[in-house]
């Protein structure tokens, strides 16, 4: 009984000395007309069992971390259902689905569902110890046009995320995605920069229009490759032509991205494409797919 005791009171203690979990939103795109500021309140408001979905996880896979693309509709009545997501872990990714599922948002506008895809980022918790670290670790920011940084507190959707939730202090004033309140650092604006997809060259048995979809389900990963390189290179602009092969089924075998930007960003935007998981091609043989994408700061 007393090494049950122990046992227990030893897990308690370990999991109570585990930081919560890192948990940032990318700028969701919808399919429709919606509130979005009802929006970000409702999908924040599961930040935590969304985390504790990610702890789980973590704990038969310790370095797990990463990005999760999730889908769902928001029916007409508000209620969010055929929700899936990827890019992380299976166990994971159907408890993100499971809790994303069961929420109700706002009822859309027109009376007509809304399809929604929004980039969830999981890192394992760690504490600030200074003013540059927490200038990038908001809570729901990540980058410049992360949703609602600093754990909803600070700017907004479209500019940077600066601070932990609820730690340093109080700042921040902004507009978009997510109210200005409390959160780390003074909030600084910023504008998105302008991300576009061009038109790809296809060769194989798959429609432009389906890869042309899941490219789009993970803009926000491809414009945070070029992002946090911004604030490294204020100025880097130019296109990016990603060459890569999908298979019979379904997987990226082949990824490589070239362009005028910078390498870091190539590396980047060929690692997101890499790990996209598309529907198989219908003659179950390889597509050769050659995508193209130009990029540029704000207001340039």
């Amino acid at each position: 009984m007393r090494t049950a005791a122990l046992a227990v009171l030893l897990a308690s203690s370990a999991a109570l000395a585990e930081p919560a979990p890192r948990v940032s939103f990318g700028a969701p795109t919808f399919t429709g007309t919606l509130d979005t500021k009802a929006f970000g309140t409702t999908i924040r408001a599961a930040q935590t069992r969304l985390g504790a979905c990610y702890t789980k996880a973590r704990a038969k896979a310790p370095e797990l971390r990463g990005t999760a693309t999730v889908t769902f509709t928001i029916a007409a009545d508000g209620k969010a259902v055929a929700a899936s997501a990827t890019g992380l872990v299976q166990e994971a990714e159907a408890c993100i689905a499971a809790v994303v599922g069961k929420l109700a948002f706002a009822r859309p506008k027109g009376g007509k569902g809304v399809d929604v895809s929004i980039g969830i980022t999981f890192e394992p918790g760690a504490a600030a110890t200074d003013e540059a670290e927490a200038e990038l670790d908001g809570g729901f920011g990540f980058g410049r046009s992360g949703f609602g940084p600093g754990g909803g507190c600070g700017t907004g959707w479209g500019t940077i995320g600066t601070g932990r939730y609820g730690t340093l202090g109080s700042g921040g004033t902004g507009s978009g995605f997510g109210p200005a309140g409390c959160g780390g650092m003074r909030g600084r604006g910023a504008n998105v920069p302008t991300m576009r997809i061009g038109q790809p060259t296809v060769t194989g048995d798959l429609d432009k229009a389906i890869i042309r979809r899941y490219i789009k389900r993970n803009i926000q990963k491809l414009t945070y490759c070029y992002e946090k390189q911004l604030l490294v290179k204020p100025a880097i602009a130019g296109s990016i032509r990603v060459d890569f092969t999908i298979a019979g089924t379904g997987r990226v075998t082949s990824s490589e991205a070239k362009g005028d930007v910078d390498k870091n960003v190539d590396a980047c935007f060929a690692g997101v494409i890499k790990a996209i998981e598309f529907p198989k091609p219908k003659n179950g043989g390889d597509v050769k797919v050659s995508y193209p994408f130009t990029m540029r700061p704000a207001g340039s």
